[in-house]
C-alpha cells in the first residue's frame, strides 16, 4: 500500500464516523508507531484531543517515518507501485462521507501532495505537474515537510468580537484557525502572511482614525494586496470598511447609529449569488452595530442594503466578500456585546436597548446563526485549489 493510501484509509476515511472510527484509526497508528497501549479513559481522552487539534501532526509523523524508509529503498512512487498508489489516491471518499466534508477532503489531497514535493529553502515550492502523484525524487533536494491544513487568519479588534458561528464551520472542515489581535501584533503584515483565508473582524474604531490606530494602515495594506490577487478575504463591519478603503472607496461617518436587529434586503446580483443568497435564506433580520458607512468601491458588486444605509455589503472578484452587518455573532454571546457597549447604548437614543437586543437575539439569533454557517460553508466550497495554494512566488 502506498504512503498516501495508508494515510487516506487510516485517517481521512475515518470522517465517515468521526467519533468512533477516528479514535480507532488513531489508536492503531499510535500503537504501531510507538508500541504503546492507550486503553482506558485517559487514553481515549488523549486520542480525542489529537483528533480534534493535532490531526496534522499525526499524519505528518506517519509520512516522515514511512517516507524516510521508502525513499531510502528508492521505492516510493516508482514504476508499478507509483501507478497503483496514484490511482488509489485519486479515489474519492465513499458516498457515506458527510457532504460538507467532501470539498475539504479534496483540497487536503491537493495541499498534501503540493507540500510533499516542496524543495528545501523555498517558501511554497512548485506544485507537481500532476498533484495526484507523489514524486519527491523528481524535485532536486526534496525533503518531506509536514502537510499543512488550510489556514484561516482572523484579525480581531475586541476580545468578544470573534469568529462566532464561523469558528465551528472552519473546525468541522479541517481548517487551522489563527486569531491575531490587530492592536498588538507587530509587524502585522509579516504576522498575517499569506493564509488560504483572511477574515477581518469588527471593532469600535473608525477607519478614518488611522492616526490614533496606526495598525489600521497595515490592515488596509494587507487587504489591498490580497484583493489585488483575488485571495480569499472576508470582512465584517470594520473589516468591510477596511476592504472598501483598500479598493479606493471612501468611508465616512453615517447620519445615524444603526445598532440592533434590523432587516436587510439583498440586491439583484446577490439574489443570484450562490454564496450571498444564503445571507437571508430563512430571515432578513441581522445584527447591526455601526455608525459609519462606505461608498461602493469601483469594480465591485453591491450585495445588500438596509432601510437606513444603502451599502451593507459588496463582493470583489470571486473571493472577496465584505459585510457591514454582524451575521457571525452567536446569540448566546450577545450579552457580552451589550455589556461591553453599555455606555454607547446609553448615549445613543436611536439604538435599540440592551433588553431589545437580547430579545432579538432570542427571536432572530438561531436563524441568523444557521445562515452564517450556510454562507461560510458555501464560500469555502467555492474555493478551488489554485485559490487555496495561492499564486507562485514569481507572480507579480
Amino acid at each position: 500500500m502506498c504512503l498516501w493510501c495508508e494515510v487516506e484509509e487510516r485517517v481521512y476515511y475515518s470522517y465517515q464516523d468521526q467519533e468512533r472510527k477516528a479514535l480507532e484509526a488513531l489508536r492503531k497508528v499510535e500503537e504501531e508507531c510507538h508500541g504503546s497501549s492507550w486503553d482506558g479513559e485517559a487514553g481515549t481522552d488523549r486520542l480525542r484531543c489529537i483528533w480534534e487539534k493535532k490531526l496534522e501532526y499525526v499524519v505528518a509523523r506517519i509520512l516522515r517515518e514511512r517516507l524516510a524508509v521508502e525513499m531510502e529503498d528508492a521505492e516510493l512512487c516508482s514504476g508499478e507501485k507509483e501507478a497503483t498508489g496514484a490511482s488509489r489516491a485519486r479515489r474519492f471518499p465513499p458516498p457515506t462521507m458527510p457532504a460538507h466534508l467532501l470539498s475539504a477532503f479534496e483540497r487536503s489531497i491537493e495541499l498534501l501532495f503540493h507540500r510533499l514535493t516542496r524543495p528545501v529553502g523555498t517558501a511554497g515550492g512548485p506544485p507537481p505537474t500532476d498533484p495526484e502523484r507523489c514524486t519527491p525524487r523528481a524535485v532536486p533536494h526534496a525533503r518531506l515537510v509536514p502537510p499543512m491544513l488550510p489556514t484561516c487568519v482572523a484579525l480581531f479588534h475586541e476580545g468578544f468580537e470573534d469568529l462566532g458561528s464561523f469558528a465551528s464551520v472552519l473546525k468541522e472542515r479541517g481548517w487551522e484557525v489563527r486569531l491575531l489581535d490587530a492592536r498588538r501584533t507587530e509587524p502585522l503584515i509579516g504576522a498575517v502572511g499569506d493564509p488560504e483565508l483572511l477574515v477581518i473582524l469588527g471593532g469600535p474604531m473608525g477607519i478614518y482614525e488611522a492616526d490614533h490606530y496606526p495598525f489600521l494602515r497595515e490592515e488596509i495594506a494587507v487587504a489591498s494586496r490580497r484583493l489585488e490577487r483575488d485571495r480569499p478575504t472576508l470582512g465584517i463591519c470594520l473589516g468591510a470598511q477596511i476592504m472598501a478603503v483598500a479598493l479606493g472607496a471612501r468611508v465616512t461617518k453615517g447620519f445615524v447609529q444603526e445598532i440592533g436587529w434590523y432587516p436587510i434586503e439583498l440586491e439583484g446580483a446577490a439574489e443570484n449569488d450562490p454564496i450571498a443568497s444564503r445571507l437571508t435564506a430563512e430571515s432578513s433580520m441581522v445584527l447591526h452595530w455601526h455608525g459609519d458607512t462606505f461608498d461602493l468601491p469601483a469594480g465591485t458588486v453591491g450585495l445588500a442594503r438596509s432601510h437606513r444605509y444603502e451599502r451593507q455589503g459588496f463582493r470583489r472578484g470571486r473571493f472577496g466578500y465584505a459585510l457591514q452587518f454582524h451575521i457571525e455573532v452567536l446569540p448566546e454571546r450577545i450579552e457580552e456585546w451589550t455589556a461591553a457597549h453599555a455606555a454607547q447604548l446609553a448615549k445613543t437614543p436611536e439604538a435599540q436597548s440592551a433588553a431589545q437586543i437580547a430579545a432579538g437575539a432570542r427571536r432572530y439569533g438561531p436563524a441568523m446563526a444557521r445562515q452564517a454557517r450556510a454562507f461560510l460553508g458555501a464560500y469555502l466550497d467555492s474555493l478551488p485549489r489554485d485559490a487555496m495554494l495561492g499564486p507562485s512566488e514569481d507572480a507579480p
